[in-house]
C-alpha cells in the first residue's frame, strides 16, 4: 500500500471519531482535498485503499459510514481499489459489491456479473451483484441479469427483476413466466 499524504492522514483518522460533527468535518475536508487531487493516482489509490479498510472494519460503525460516504464521492477514482480488493478477497465482501454499483463505473460490470452467475456463492451476495448491475446499466449488465433470470431462487429473481427495472430494461412475459 502506498503512503497517504497530508492532509489525508489526519482527516482519515478522524473518520472514526466519536463525535458526529468531527466525522462530518473530516468527510468535508477529504472531499475538498479530493477535488484538487483527482488527477493524482498516487493520492487517489492509497486514499481509496485506506477508506476501504475503514469501510470493512468490523468494529467501527461510525468510521464505516464516513468511509463509505467519501468513497462514493470519489466515483470512478475508487473503482480500481475496490476491484483489487474484491480480487484479493477469499469471499467478496457485500459492502464492496454494493459500492461498485454506487460508484457507477461500468468497469465493475464483469466482476459483478461473475459474482451473480456463481451459484456457489451466498444468495445475498449474488443479490447485491444483481442490484449493482442494475445501477451500472448497459447491455453487458442486462445480459448477465437475463442469464440468471429464473435459474436461481425466487428471492434472487426478485432482485434481478428489480435490477432490470432500475436500468429501464424491458422484460417480456416469457422471461418471467417461470418465476
Amino acid at each position: 500500500m502506498s503512503t497517504l499524504p497530508e492532509p489525508y492522514v489526519a482527516a482519515v483518522s478522524r473518520l472514526s471519531a466519536k463525535s458526529w460533527r468531527e466525522r462530518k468535518e473530516a468527510v468535508a475536508q477529504i472531499k475538498t482535498a479530493i477535488a484538487d487531487d483527482r488527477a493524482r493516482e498516487e493520492v487517489m489509490m492509497p486514499l481509496a485503499e485506506r477508506l476501504i479498510d475503514g469501510l470493512l472494519s468490523p468494529d467501527d460503525l461510525e468510521g464505516r459510514a464516513a468511509s463509505h460516504e467519501v468513497l462514493v464521492s470519489m466515483e470512478s477514482y475508487a473503482v480500481d481499489a475496490v476491484l483489487a480488493r474484491l480480487e484479493s478477497a477469499e469471499e467478496a465482501p457485500r459492502l464492496l459489491v454494493d459500492l461498485l454499483g454506487e460508484l457507477g463505473d461500468p468497469v465493475g460490470t464483469p466482476r459483478c456479473a461473475r459474482i451473480l452467475g456463481d451459484e456457489t456463492l451466498d444468495a445475498n451476495l449474488r443479490a447485491s451483484a444483481a442490484s449493482a448491475l442494475g445501477r451500472l446499466g448497459g447491455s453487458d449488465a442486462a445480459a448477465a441479469l437475463r442469464g440468471v433470470l429464473g435459474a436461481g431462487a425466487q428471492l434472487l429473481g426478485v432482485h434481478v427483476l428489480d435490477a432490470l427495472h432500475t436500468m429501464s430494461a424491458r422484460v417480456g412475459l416469457a422471461e418471467v413466466r417461470g418465476l
